[in-house]
């Protein structure tokens, strides 16, 4: 559960949170297997885990998108490859 917080928190900061998330979707999947009377510890887990990657790829498919449209909008204005209009 823990780690799926830090996963969902840490997600928006440049995608740091993928690790973590990753690690709260196998532990609260192996948990669920082990621990049937920890229910609510365990879903929680998973969910606030996948919750946690799905916000780490939107993050890292639009900093990369933004790193993209950065790059190819200064070689629009003119300038070729030497830095020379």
């Amino acid at each position: 559960m823990v780690l799926g917080i830090v996963g969902v928190v840490f997600s928006l900061f440049y995608g740091l949170g993928l690790f973590p998330a990753i690690a709260a979707v196998i532990t609260g999947h192996i948990a669920s297997r082990k621990q049937k009377h920890a229910k609510a510890f365990w879903l929680t887990g998973i969910i606030t885990g996948y919750a946690g990657l799905a916000i780490c790829l939107i993050v890292i498919v639009v900093v990369a998108a933004l790193i993209v449209f950065a790059t190819n909008s200064v070689n629009s204005y003119g300038y070729n490859n030497l830095g020379q209009p």
